[in-house]
């Protein structure tokens, strides 16, 4: 098997991993940190889906498209795992849960202009 198999085959593994982690901590929401976990899972999925499929696109616009797909989840996973992190910390001066769009403005907005 060629090693592109392989990169492609875990970026799908990763991925079903991923989705398979943000159903589970959805399921169990009432846990303190389950749903930033969850939504922390779901962009590391659509960044592995992205990631897979990309690699398996045959046309230069198809892996354009796919790459934007990709970076929709790289923007938000580090929001994301803030949020997550801030769980953990329960700061009544938390800028995640004061500000949650302050916080999120440059990766929206990346994600807008890539666009």
């Amino acid at each position: 098997m060629p090693f592109h198999t392989f990169v492609v085959s875990g970026g799908f593994v990763a991925a079903a991993l991923s989705l398979y982690l943000a159903v589970y901590a959805y399921r169990h929401r009432s846990t303190e940190a389950a749903v930033p976990f969850s939504l922390l899972m779901s962009a590391n999925t659509v960044y592995a889906l992205g990631y897979a499929t990309e690699l398996l696109m045959p046309t230069l616009g198809a892996t354009v498209l796919m790459l934007k797909v990709e970076y929709i989840g790289a923007m938000l996973a580090p929001v994301f795992f803030l949020y997550f992190a801030d769980t953990f910390i329960d700061s009544p001066r938390s800028l995640i849960r004061r500000f949650p769009f302050l916080v999120a403005a440059v990766p929206l907005l990346t994600i807008v202009l890539m666009w």
